[in-house]
């Protein structure tokens, strides 16, 4: 089992999103999302178990509808994708 995405759901997303992924050992995950500027617009440091786990993102804590890129990073490891919110 290594560091992986297994999904973004639901993608597009109005409320509220989980982004879930799956760990080879416990610690420390950064998680990142930064709008279509390139601006950091919401992060999360998190110690998480080995094995499955997920992040929820709620609609508040990015604001306008849009394209969003996301970060989950464990180690050296940084692992991407995008996300939309709808209105």
């Amino acid at each position: 089992l290594g560091f992986e995405l297994s999904s973004v759901s639901p993608n597009p997303w109005n409320a509220q999103t989980e982004i879930q992924f799956e760990l080879p050992s416990d610690g420390l995950v950064t998680f990142k999302v930064r709008d279509y500027t390139g601006k950091n617009v919401f992060s999360s440091v998190d110690q998480y178990l080995e094995g499955h786990n997920s992040i929820r993102i709620q609609r508040s804590d990015l604001g306008a509808a849009g394209v969003y890129a996301y970060e989950v990073i464990f180690g050296e490891i940084v692992l991407s994708g995008k996300m939309i919110v709808i209105d």
